[in-house]
């Protein structure tokens, strides 16, 4: 157990890893195999901070193409 350097990893590997999944707290753990004794608290709550920033990217980026497609949803239903 190496609390300093679990909670690290656990904040630097937190993120998306494959096209629109995004990894968080223990979850990270099982996915890179990183030690799960050691994160605690605020480890988990850093890893989920930097989840939704990474959601919040990847849905910005996907945004203008959903805007369009609601758009085009909201003309057909128009008419």
């Amino acid at each position: 157990m190496w609390v300093e350097k679990s909670e690290d990893m656990l904040v630097e590997k937190t993120g998306e890893v494959h096209p629109g999944l995004v990894v968080t707290g223990m979850a990270v753990a099982t996915v890179f195999g990183i030690p799960r004794m050691g994160p605690t608290f605020g480890g988990m709550l850093f890893s989920g901070r930097k989840a939704a920033e990474v959601a919040a990217k990847i849905i910005g980026h996907k945004k203008s193409d959903s805007e369009s497609l609601n758009r085009e949803c909201k003309e057909t239903v128009m008419v």
